[in-house]
């Protein structure tokens, strides 16, 4: 098996420059090549970890893609409504105030 990989250029790289379509057929390529080979290979981990590689290109090329279309929405917030608060607040006098505090007193349950 053979990767035409420049010296200066990784993997990562390569996964990067490539379009959708070329990345989906490199994943198929890695992983027909993994079925076809031992577990015992010492190339086997690597292989894998090469599939987990353009795997994440291929779910953060995607995420990317729902990042961009929705940040290119305008945020639309609906209006539901207002609301309006009122505070009522008792004036009551000084013999009102003392009635009903010394109610509460005496009508303590024993």
């Amino acid at each position: 098996m053979k990767f035409r990989v420049n010296s200066h250029m990784s993997y990562y790289d390569k996964l990067y420059a490539l379009n959708d379509d070329k990345l989906h057929e490199e994943s198929r390529r890695l992983n027909d090549i993994l079925w076809k080979t031992s577990e015992s290979s010492p190339i086997y981990m690597q292989l894998l970890d090469m599939i987990d590689l353009a795997n994440q290109v291929r779910a953060e090329r995607s995420m990317m893609t729902a990042y961009r279309e929705d940040t290119s929405k305008p945020n639309n917030i609906i209006e539901i409504g207002s609301i309006v608060e009122t505070v009522y607040t008792p004036d009551y006098s000084a013999d009102e105030l003392l009635n009903v505090v010394v109610t509460l007193y005496m009508d303590k349950p024993k």
